[in-house]
């Protein structure tokens, strides 16, 4: 959520201050996904469980776990998905954010 930010705002570190801004500032793209595009994974209960952004041709930069020492990497969205979701029991939503043109 802070891709396009000059400065990261770390109150994302809480997860219902994200949740709340997911809520209110960004929308479900209708179509294809682009640059900059948040993929949001949600669980069976509708809880938001990663997000990551997309950039291209389903390769997407994410953080995958929360030890700082993890590095930011670019990945296919497929292995991405697999990682929080192996049994394919998730959702999978692109966001954009209501300012983006």
């Amino acid at each position: 959520m802070n891709f396009f930010n000059d400065s990261p705002n770390t109150n994302f570190f809480d997860a219902t201050y994200s949740r709340k801004i997911l809520d209110t500032d960004y929308e479900q793209v209708n179509g294809e996904p682009g640059f900059g595009d948040l993929v949001a994974l949600f669980n069976q209960k509708g809880d938001a469980v990663h997000t990551c952004v997309y950039l291209v041709d389903d390769f997407v930069f994410t953080k995958n776990g929360v030890n700082p020492e993890q590095p930011w990497v670019l990945m296919q969205m497929a292995d991405m998905v697999l990682i929080y979701f192996p049994e394919k029991t998730g959702k999978l939503l692109f966001m954009r954010h209501r300012g983006a043109s």
